[in-house]
């Protein structure tokens, strides 16, 4: 049991413009493939990163186990919740909050371009009791912090490029349809084409 006034991290990950980015194109394929690339960021590669930077936690092959918790002391995080696009976990320590926000960010960089990450983060000190509206509160002030954040707009081509024909960014892949003809996909468009087999 953790004494009174001890202080934990508590920290939530929100995928932002997720309509936007699952329904950016009108291909079925570019569809599915953004829906599993949103799941995967707040699910399995939410649970990868906290693996790797607090294997000492409650889930168990990707199921979270309720009777293991943070105040106990055996653990170094929490998973409070994961699913529809939201991941919230209770970390122990300040380092281990920004080491997995480091570790999920660069994941979700590489492996799913366009899809945004907010990520919020509060002290929160434990008092016996109050860990449920703390949560609110943080999921709260996310609100009104995407509220006030001014709109990111994504850099054109520069120099000779080619129009990905589903989002109009620069193009930096080139498949052929099943018809035949040749298509260019932006880097979004790409990573959501290939997402849509699994």
């Amino acid at each position: 049991m953790p004494s009174e006034g001890q202080q934990f991290i508590l920290l939530a990950v929100d995928t932002a413009g997720i309509q936007s980015y699952v329904f950016g194109s009108n291909r079925l394929r570019e569809n599915i493939g953004a829906s599993y690339l949103v799941k995967q960021a707040t699910e399995d590669w939410a649970f990868e990163a906290l693996q790797a930077v607090a294997p000492n936690n409650n889930v168990d092959g990707g199921t979270l186990v309720n009777n293991v918790r943070i105040e106990d002391g055996h653990i170094d995080a929490e998973v409070l919740y994961s699913g529809g696009g939201n991941f919230v976990v209770l970390f122990r320590s300040r380092e281990l909050s920004k080491s997995f926000t480091q570790k999920l960010s660069k994941k979700v960089l590489i492996a799913a371009p366009g899809l945004r990450l907010d990520i919020y983060q509060d002290l929160f000190e434990w008092t016996g009791s109050g860990l449920g509206k703390s949560v609110g509160q943080l999921l709260q002030n996310m609100k009104k912090a995407r509220g006030k954040k001014v709109a990111s707009v994504p850099l054109m081509g520069l120099g000779v490029t080619v129009m990905c024909q589903s989002t109009a960014l620069p193009a930096v892949e080139v498949i052929r349809d099943p018809d035949g003809k040749e298509r260019y996909l932006s880097a979004e468009v790409y990573a959501k084409h290939h997402a849509a087999d699994p």
